[in-house]
């Protein structure tokens, strides 16, 4: 009977979860620094992991110079504060900043600092709402801190209503309503040449801070013996009004595949399979997982099992087991 047993146990293939946003799925640009306004990106939720829809993440984007006598604001356009006013805008146009997840963050608050170190900085600090179905692995902005030359530039909502700039410089407060985004006079997105990483912080897209955003689980084990195939599910962790979709696919063929009832989408390595979860459904779609070779004697004794917002994968090492 033992000899059985150690036999079965053999010929398991185990499995373990990996999940990629989009960050994790696509190479992110490396930062083009040279004359820009932003000295830092961080937060103060830096490695921190949530799990849970409607939790705020908190980062912030911090433009100026020490020493510079800046005094960087966010203002609206002329045209549109006359139609609007400020406060409507507020509430009907917020700033807002693409995320690895899709996702926006909004701008919360514009604090100009005032200690010792920092005069001359300030503070653009931006929320982000984590939604069902989200993955961040790590959460990141979309883009990079790059401005004209190489490289993604963020990806903004609602820009056209404001300008963003120095405050004490005349060139940007008389010519705010032509003022082009992230074109001087205007702020530019993108890292300074130096900055005092004493206090601040060089990241590019949050991704260093290595905040963690999921919002769904395997919802029974992943192990099958080799030679089977056995139906697997993912569970949110709370129910959305909308649909959702995400795509799986296997982290190495010559171990183990995946399939749905309709069959395999893609083929090789790049196979990849879709699964819904319906509004206001916590299950998603079932997947078949086909064992086809034992994992034992792997590191861990796992292989992993993608997961992302993405129908795709690079080839990416960012591999993130929970």
């Amino acid at each position: 009977m033992k000899k059985n047993i150690l036999k079965r146990m053999w010929n398991k293939a185990a499995f373990a979860a990996v999940m990629l946003g989009v960050a994790g799925a696509v190479s992110l640009a490396s930062a083009q620094s040279g004359i820009g306004s932003i000295s830092s990106i961080h937060s103060a939720d830096a490695g921190s992991t949530f799990t849970s829809p409607g939790l705020t993440v908190e980062f912030t984007i911090r433009l100026g110079s020490y020493g510079s006598g800046a005094n960087y604001g966010l203002v609206p356009k002329p045209s549109y504060e006359a139609i609007y006013g400020i406060d409507t805008m507020l509430a009907m146009f917020p700033l807002r900043l693409k995320m690895s997840t899709g996702g926006y963050a909004e701008l919360y608050g514009v604090t100009p600092l005032t200690d010792s170190w920092n005069v001359g900085k300030t503070d653009f600090v931006f929320r982000y709402r984590v939604q069902p179905g989200d993955i961040g692995m790590p959460l990141a902005i979309e883009g990079n801190a790059g401005s004209s030359a190489s490289g993604d530039r963020f990806t903004w909502q609602n820009a056209e209503y404001w300008a963003v700039g120095d405050l004490n410089n005349a060139n940007f407060v008389n010519n705010k309503e032509t003022a082009a985004w992230n074109t001087y006079p205007s702020a530019i997105w993108r890292f300074a040449s130096s900055i005092d990483e004493s206090v601040d912080t060089y990241d590019v897209d949050l991704s260093k801070a290595n905040i963690k955003v999921y919002t769904f689980d395997f919802a029974n084990a992943m192990e099958l013996n080799v030679g089977d195939s056995s139906s697997f599910t993912l569970n949110l962790r709370s129910a959305y009004s909308n649909a959702v979709s995400l795509y799986v696919w296997s982290g190495n063929t010559n171990y183990f595949t995946l399939s749905t009832q309709g069959g395999i989408l893609g083929s090789g390595s790049n196979t990849i399979v879709s699964v819904t979860f319906d509004a206001n459904s916590i299950a998603s779609s079932p997947f078949v997982i086909n064992g086809l070779k034992t994992t034992e004697g792997l590191p861990g004794g796992t292989l992993p099992i993608y997961a992302s917002l993405k129908n795709g994968f690079d080839g990416t090492t960012n591999e993130n087991y929970y």
